[in-house]
């Protein structure tokens, strides 16, 4: 069992000394401040939550050894979750998984290679599963006191989760191959893997026809195809008085919708997120980058879009347009990405530098909004390069501001493909000095100092912003301390 008990409650007039509060009359309505909002209710708030999920688990693990260089190794598992459909067999889901090793270096054929220290050969095969966390198959409602400028002082009651019988397990089937290796004295170390899955019925929430009553729910509304490898290596290159070692890893990762049976939602629900969001979509990755259509700014500085093969700046039509019909640019998430880490010793002093890199994927640039500039002072630096005069459509893509505004235009030029950059980067993301010293025979300290988030050294986009840290930069840290250590022998 998960039980979780919330319970959260609003109090007015408090006193801390005497730990009591002043009671308010919730059923009349009251003078607002300078009668901005006219008169309303006293808001009131309390909250009581009560939910269990429970999960019941049955596993088992199996391995054997054969002439100590032929590796067996097999697992099953059923679990159950009430989270799910009626359905005994959607209840139950029955994982498995089948291993096989390999050591090469065993072998005869290769005991005349000198050079070859460890080899081995693995490989497995089998299924996982995914709950979720988030579905339920039984509808899930919440009681509110009422609102404080509802027009009813009773109580509310609002359907928070929809029910969906049909609810299932998210199947992974998973295959790899890899081979580990240490060679050359193990100067030269680490490992290759290549991975290959498919998942069915994938976990997600599903956009509802409006009229339902609720915007969406979670279902299985997906299959994807995914692959890639990982490849990690370790050199030490030189060992003397000197040494100095090298740490590289790169991972490649793609994946696909190969079959969409879900709802596919408007492009003005979808964008928003920024890639950043599940949201399968037949064709394309699990995390996708999408954007309106661009064909610049008019002679009046308003951002022009296509429909239905038209330009236009009708931008409740484009707004409003389907998903299929805007630009698809690739995944939010890296297809690449990996470490360099190189590590300097000498006499007990060590520095090492790490960097990581990523790339092959896509971001979506925060500009000025002029309904959140105006209505909420948000502001922007993209401002001073709007659109001004005429002529400046040819020097810049930003809108002009006008009044009234127009929501709907921003919220086009906001998510236009004049916004969307390639993500890669290369960054120096930490670096560490140790510096050990006796003090006498007994006592001897250790002096290190580290620097986290060093700084970007490339970058792929042509603003030069962090495509990791578009609102706020990142603050970089500094750390430094010293430790103590006697001789207690």
């Amino acid at each position: 069992d998960q039980p979780v008990e919330t319970n959260s409650f609003r109090y007015y007039g408090y006193d801390d000394e005497i730990k009591f509060h002043q009671q308010v009359d919730y059923l009349s309505t009251f003078p607002t401040f300078q009668g901005i909002l006219g008169n309303a209710y006293i808001p009131r708030f309390g909250e009581i939550g009560s939910r269990n999920n429970r999960m019941v688990s049955f596993f088992g693990n199996l391995a054997y050894t054969f002439k100590n260089r032929y590796i067996l190794t097999a697992s099953a598992r059923k679990d159950a979750s009430n989270t799910f459909g009626i359905a005994t067999n959607k209840r139950w889901n029955p994982l498995w998984s089948v291993g096989l090793g390999w050591e090469l270096s065993k072998e005869k054929f290769l005991s005349d290679l000198d050079f070859v220290d460890n080899l081995k050969l693995r490989s497995t095969w089998g299924h996982s599963g995914n709950s979720g966390g988030i579905g339920s198959a039984e509808p899930i409602i919440s009681i509110m006191a009422a609102p404080s400028n509802g027009l009813s002082p009773d109580p509310e009651g609002l359907i928070s989760s929809m029910p969906y019988i049909d609810l299932k397990w998210e199947d992974v089937r998973m295959f790899n191959i890899g081979l580990d290796f240490h060679l050359f004295n193990s100067r030269l170390s680490g490992s290759l893997e290549y991975f290959d899955k498919k998942s069915t019925d994938l976990l997600a929430n599903d956009p509802l026809e409006p009229t339902t009553g609720m915007l969406s729910m979670t279902r299985n509304v997906a299959n994807m195809r995914g692959s890639g490898f990982d490849v990690s290596i370790t050199s030490r290159n030189i060992q003397n008085r000197f040494f100095w070692t090298t740490n590289f890893y790169i991972s490649m990762a793609k994946d696909k919708v190969t079959e969409f049976y879900g709802n596919e939602g408007q492009a003005k629900d979808i964008l928003p997120s920024r890639g950043t969001n599940l949201q399968p979509t037949l064709n394309r990755s699990l995390y996708p980058v999408f954007a309106f259509h661009s064909k610049g700014l008019d002679k009046e500085g308003d951002p022009l879009g296509i429909y239905q093969g038209e330009v236009t700046k009708d931008y409740q039509q484009l707004t409003s347009d389907s998903l299929k019909n805007i630009k698809y640019f690739g995944s939010a998430l890296p297809r690449f990405h990996g470490a360099i880490r190189n590590t300097f010793s000498f006499r007990g002093l060590t520095l090492n530098v790490n960097l990581v890199y990523k790339f092959g994927n896509y971001f979506v640039n925060n500009s000025i909004s002029y309904t959140n500039l105006i209505n909420g002072w948000e502001g922007h630096r993209d401002a001073r390069y709007r659109w001004k005069n005429p002529g400046d459509e040819q020097l810049t893509t930003i809108p002009s501001l006008k009044l009234p505004l127009n929501s709907s235009r921003d919220l086009f030029y906001q998510f236009s493909e004049v916004l969307v950059e390639p993500a890669g980067l290369l960054r120096i993301q930490d670096i560490n000095l140790s510096v050990p010293l006796r003090l006498n025979k007994q006592v001897g300290i250790n002096i290190f100092c580290s620097v986290n988030n060093v700084g970007i050294l490339w970058r792929q986009n042509r603003r030069g912003v962090d495509p990791e840290n578009l609102s706020l930069p990142s603050p970089r840290s500094y750390t430094c301390g010293i430790t103590f250590k006697p001789n207690l022998r």
